[in-house]
Parts: C-alpha cells; sequence; structure tokens
C-alpha cells in the first residue's frame, strides 16, 4: 500500500508521526474511535465499558455503559 503514497507524503507522515497499525482495525465506536480484535480480547469488560463512557461523555452522547447494558440519561 506504500507504494501508492507519494514520497512527499510519505515524509510528510514520517514528520508528523503518523505509524502503521501493527493490526488491522475491526471494530469501532462512532467516526474516530477504532479497535482491534487483539484489544477487544485482551482488555477488561469494566475498563472498556470506563474508557466507552468517557469517549460518550466527552462528544455529549447522553448514555452510560454499564454491565453491557446502555442506559440513557434525561
Amino acid at each position: 500500500m506504500e507504494n501508492n503514497i507519494s514520497k512527499q507524503k510519505l515524509e510528510w507522515m514520517r514528520k508528523v508521526g503518523v505509524k502503521k497499525f501493527e493490526e488491522p482495525l475491526q471494530y469501532y465506536l462512532g467516526a474516530n474511535i477504532f479497535y482491534s480484535e487483539k484489544f477487544l480480547a485482551e482488555t477488561p469488560l469494566e475498563e472498556l465499558e470506563k474508557k466507552s463512557n468517557q469517549i460518550l461523555a466527552d462528544k455529549g452522547a447522553p448514555i452510560i455503559i454499564e454491565n453491557g447494558s446502555k442506559h440513557y440519561i434525561d
């Protein structure tokens, strides 16, 4: 795939610190949060819920996730 990216863009990527993913990201939350299957498999559910609640709260979403269930905040 890097062969399709111009040398100028590759140099820019190097300068700004763009990194290649070590493994494919197969899952997502919203538009900008991506998860690998390995991360999901190895991360405790409580940690996933805590992080996703922080992400959703930062985006203004009225949702809290606990024990795998969505709870909407009025």
